[in-house]
């Protein structure tokens, strides 16, 4: 698992799936359709992304409505 996969998941599991075991969050885990994310703590997890790695997210980016 690299760095900044090992930190998005620990993010998660401490913020949204506390007492969780690591092993049950896959890159294959839908977020928002399992219920894990709704729209606040997508907010929370963008807050995270922008400030631990420097990036930044437009609303385009985070609308999926594909």
């Amino acid at each position: 698992m690299n760095n900044v996969q090992a930190q998005l998941t620990q993010f998660i599991l401490e913020n949204f799936l506390p007492g969780e075991d690591a092993r049950n969050l896959t890159l294959d885990t839908e977020l928002k359709e399992s219920g894990i994310l709704d729209s606040l703590s997508t907010l929370k997890l963008v807050t995270f992304l922008e400030e631990r790695f420097k990036v930044e997210f437009e609303a385009s980016d985070l609308d999926r409505s594909e």
